[in-house]
C-alpha cells in the first residue's frame, strides 16, 4: 500500500520541489505526446479505450469494466468483515453528499407569469 508524504516545513517542501523537478526533467522524448494521444483515445473510446491501455501497460485484458452482483458478492465474500463495512459507509457517504449536488426543476409565478427551469438528464455519455 502507498503512503501519502505530508510536507511539514518549508526546508522539506524546498527538498521535495527539488526531487520532483529532477524526475521531471527526465520526462522526455515522447512521453508527453503519448500522453495525450492516450488521453484523446480514451476521450474518443472511452470503455473500449481503457480496456486497450489496461492490457498494453498492466497485461490484464477484461472484458469489460462492468462487474456484476454476483461478482461483488464473491469479493466481498472474501475481503475482510472491516473493509467491507468501511466500504459501504464510504458508498452511503458519497451517494448522500452528491444527492445533494442533482439539480433540481423549479417554477415560480409571479403576476401571471410561470417561470422556471427544468432539468433533464441525458443518458450517458
Amino acid at each position: 500500500m502507498e503512503t501519502m508524504k505530508i510536507i511539514e516545513t518549508r526546508k522539506d517542501l524546498e527538498s521535495f520541489l527539488c526531487m520532483l523537478k529532477k524526475r521531471a526533467s527526465g520526462l522526455g522524448g515522447t512521453v508527453i505526446s503519448d500522453t495525450r494521444q492516450i488521453l484523446d483515445d480514451v476521450r474518443k473510446q472511452g470503455d473500449k479505450a481503457i480496456i486497450k491501455y489496461t492490457g498494453r501497460f498492466d497485461g490484464v485484458s477484461p472484458g469489460s469494466l462492468r462487474i456484476n452482483k454476483k461478482e461483488i458478492a464473491r469479493a466481498c465474500c472474501k475481503a475482510d468483515a472491516k473493509v467491507v463495512r468501511a466500504l459501504g459507509v464510504s458508498a452511503r457517504r458519497i451517494r448522500r453528499f452528491h444527492k445533494n449536488q442533482r439539480e433540481k426543476s423549479w417554477s415560480i409565478s409571479y403576476e401571471g407569469a410561470t417561470m422556471g427551469q427544468i432539468v433533464r438528464p441525458i443518458e450517458r455519455v
